[in-house]
């Protein structure tokens, strides 16, 4: 079966860029709008004015060519024609007689490119022509009539469209720049929260918090989510210390804070391991406290306690840098040596324990006892040549230290028995 191919990832918009692109897009759609609604009027406005100026000057016209006509002289009529049409914004102009034949006629002379625009311009906005009776003794001798030619009213178009465009772009450009300030308003406080939040969920950094913001529900917010960060660098706290509690607890003897014998046995095979790479030679010694259930029975089991406890601490005096201590349950206790290199030294270490062991123990009901120790030594790899053996030759040679100190017939007494 032909798998198909993994699609690419989708590249997710930021929300400065959405809010930006939506921000400019009403801005310049209302802005578009209203250009066009002020281009539209002013184009009405401007269509008005023109027809208003040409019928002004076609008054003029017929005013000043009433003469002409009366007269019908062409060449008088053509002057007044031809002094008020130069000066004006007109295509041609027309004056005829009381029976429509025409008087005179004057046509704007060509001007290229933007007088033909001009002539278009005009007919798109449908600027029409204006006629005027020329009446005397109140009678109508003739007509003049007027067609603009649109010059003026393009160059007011071109230049109305021309300020609205700049109007507009610098509109744009404020509302750009408002907009920037906005969304930075907004837009910064979200980006300080992402950052925050992905601290504390990447490096767990607890410490971290997100600064204060200008805009109230963010500041609110910011509140909130830095309270919130303070009652989740408690929990972690409490967490963390609650696994190192339990790590502890289930790496110790709780009445002695010595190994136990879980973790005794890895740290062995460590060192046996190490050993086999160096060459080199390690001690266990198993420890046992002599008649320990006559102290039991005798000052009771707080009295126990108090002896495992000094017995522990006693064996820590003896232990130099790699070496462990354990208590592997009850009275029974081991101790790795990797700092010594021969069984003489760890003979050393046991005569040491021995005589810290001369010290007589303080009992919580005010009785001081000495408490003798057995102890059983085995040397890796002179002795065994795994962990299994190497235990059991240390556990042979503890029990028949005990069975020495038995047949001497030494039993634990109070001070001055």
């Amino acid at each position: 079966m032909i798998r198909p191919p993994p699609r690419a990832p989708v590249r997710q918009k930021t929300l400065l860029s959405v809010l930006r692109r939506a921000h400019l897009s009403v801005v310049v759609a209302a802005i578009s709008l209203v250009g066009l609604s002020l281009m539209t009027t002013g184009a009405i406005i401007l269509m008005a004015y023109a027809n208003d100026s040409l019928r002004l000057v076609a008054h003029a016209i017929a005013y000043n060519a009433q003469a002409a006509t009366v007269f019908e002289d062409h060449a008088a009529a053509l002057d007044a024609l031809a002094s008020i049409a130069t000066t004006e914004d007109i295509a041609s102009a027309t004056i005829t007689d009381r029976h429509g034949e025409i008087l005179a006629r004057w046509d704007s002379p060509p001007h290229g490119l933007f007088a033909m625009l001009a002539h278009y311009s005009a007919r798109l906005l449908q600027q029409r022509s204006v006629s005027t009776p020329i009446i005397h003794d109140e009678a109508i001798i003739g007509v003049a009539t007027v067609s603009g030619n649109g010059q003026n009213l393009l160059s007011y178009i071109i230049s109305g469209i021309l300020s609205i465009i700049l109007s507009e772009g610098l509109i744009v450009a404020s509302a750009v720049l408002v907009s920037r300030r906005m969304m930075d308003e907004i837009v910064g406080p979200l980006q300080n929260f992402t950052r925050v939040a992905h601290a504390v969920r990447e490096d767990r950094d607890f410490d971290r918090r997100v600064p204060g913001a200008a805009i109230t529900e963010l500041n609110s917010f910011a509140a909130d989510f830095n309270a919130l960060l303070d009652e989740l660098a408690i929990w972690q706290s409490h967490v963390a210390t609650e696994t190192a509690s339990l790590q502890y607890r289930a790496s110790h003897d709780s009445l002695t804070g010595l190994c136990n014998r879980a973790v005794f046995e890895d740290r062995l095979l460590q060192e046996i391991d190490h050993a086999n790479l160096r060459g080199a030679q390690i001690a266990l010694l198993l420890i046992d406290c002599d008649r320990f259930k006559e102290i039991n029975d005798r000052y009771g089991h707080a009295a126990g306690d108090a002896v495992l406890v000094c017995i522990s601490e006693r064996l820590r005096d003896q232990l130099s840098t790699g070496d462990v201590a354990a208590r592997l349950g009850g009275d029974e206790f081991a101790l790795l040596v990797t700092s010594g290199h021969h069984i003489a030294d760890a003979r050393r270490i046991v005569d040491a324990i021995r005589a810290s062991m001369q010290t007589p123990i303080t009992l919580p009901g005010g009785e001081r006892i000495v408490a003798s120790l057995s102890i059983g030594i085995a040397m890796y790899p002179d002795h065994a040549g795994d962990v299994s053996q190497l235990m059991h030759l240390a556990d042979l040679a503890m029990y028949r230290s005990k069975f020495i100190a038995r047949q001497k017939a030494s039993k634990p007494t109070t001070e001055g028995e």
